[in-house]
């Protein structure tokens, strides 16, 4: 068989074994939640006892809350907010709203009221990565005080929340009075019979999830996780099949159209289609195809890898970046091709240099102009504590004293 035809097959059997592998995942997720929600009493609310309970029945509060960040109407959200620094995410905090959230669940046979600290909130997740730098006045403020800047700075925000008159399903520990582990007081705020207590659903016990009804939703959940396996399990045998089929062919039988036997050595063409279809395959040094592109200062082979899509923000085992390689080959048209792919300038390498670092070292003036003006931050400092003002003054580099100037005038400072 022909080379390309066996490289064809081969990518689409592996993309079947792919869609599988999720399929089964999704199937068997499917099928949990079919079981939790076949353990679900109709209600528990009328038999509630001292220690682990179930609950389920529509939430609701006297007062609905507005999501900081997505402006949408809840009972209660919960917002954790991480910013990138290098190649990690910190996470700065987590905003609760509002602070103590306290609701109600309700059905035909009761109330109780639920305390919602610590929980996880399975309803509904908004991530927004990163997050809007145009958003509201309010989560302006809040970044403000954080010191974080969404106009500079890649700022994540994953937000749950709970909406109004949801069905919910509250797994929790049910008290009948002051206080529980995490030290949380519990109040009754709707009047119950005796012997009704109040639900807390705390970090031992966290689950929140949605449910609306529930013989639809069950039979929704069986028929999503057959459908689900029994796709995924015909993909990977399928797939599995193709490729065995194919690995026999390669080594022991002959091309139908030709009757050229095929051996192993047909195998090492098709490796290197695969590796040549991917543009951010990593050679023996763990160089991706842009990063060797940049290193020669090569734009055109640049820009066709960044127009298929090759991660302009990978780094290879030194923390470098494809744009530290083009400011390192000192290749002005290079760095400009890539600053337009808009890459990430705060990647420090394993000496804690930026891009800017590394041309203010060589008194690269026009390079330095450059990223600048893309927004790189001259405060930055290396692992020897060194700004990129300081390597430009020590640099003695041609070009090195533009550099300062250059660099000094985005710092606000006057150089002599």
């Amino acid at each position: 068989m022909h080379d390309d035809h066996i490289f064809k097959l081969f990518v689409a059997a592996l993309v079947a074994v792919g869609f599988g592998v999720v399929a089964l995942v999704r199937g068997i997720g499917a099928m949990r939640e079919e079981m939790l929600v076949a353990d679900i009493p109709l209600s528990q609310i009328a038999a509630l006892a001292l220690g682990r309970v179930a609950v389920t029945g529509k939430a609701t509060a006297q007062f609905i809350a507005e999501a900081p960040f997505s402006g949408l109407p809840c009972l209660l959200s919960r917002s954790a907010i991480w910013v990138r620094e290098g190649r990690n995410m910190r996470h700065v905090t987590t905003l609760e709203v509002p602070p103590q959230p306290t609701f109600s669940v309700t059905d035909d046979t009761g109330s109780v009221t639920v305390v919602a600290d610590d929980a996880k909130i399975d309803v509904e997740r908004l991530v927004m990565d990163p997050v809007d730098p145009n958003g509201s006045a309010e989560s302006d403020a809040m970044f403000t005080a954080w010191g974080l800047d969404p106009t500079l700075q890649h700022i994540k925000v994953i937000e749950e929340r709970l909406p109004p008159d949801s069905g919910v399903y509250i797994q929790g520990m049910a008290v009948d009075g002051a206080s529980v582990g995490n030290g949380a007081h519990i109040e009754r705020a709707v009047p119950l019979p005796a012997g009704r207590p109040v639900i807390i659903a705390h970090p031992f016990a966290p689950l929140l999830v949605a449910l609306g009804d529930r013989s639809g939703f069950q039979n929704e959940l069986s028929w999503r996780a057959a459908a689900f396996m029994g796709g995924g399990g015909a993909l990977i045998l399928g797939g599995m099949a193709a490729v065995l089929w194919m690995g026999i062919a390669a080594i022991t039988m002959a091309d139908p159209r030709t009757g050229a036997a095929l051996s192993s050595g047909n195998i090492r063409p098709l490796i290197a289609k695969m590796q040549q279809k991917n543009p951010d395959h990593r050679d023996a040094t763990g160089h991706t195809r842009l990063m060797r592109a940049a290193q020669a200062g090569e734009t055109l082979p640049i820009t066709s890898l960044l127009d298929e899509g090759s991660n302009v923000n990978a780094v290879d085992s030194h923390g470098r970046t494809a744009l530290d390689y083009a400011v390192l080959a000192k290749s002005q048209p290079t760095v400009r091709i890539i600053l337009a792919a808009k890459p990430f300038l705060l990647t420090q390498d394993d000496r804690g240099n930026t891009a800017l670092h590394l041309a203010a070292e060589r008194g690269d003036a026009s390079i330095v102009r450059d990223l600048l003006n893309a927004g790189a931050d001259p405060s930055v400092v290396n692992a020897h504590s060194q700004t990129p003002l300081a390597l430009a003054q020590a640099s003695k580099e041609p070009g090195s004293r533009e550099s300062a100037l250059l660099i000094a005038h985005a710092l606000g400072i006057h150089l002599k």
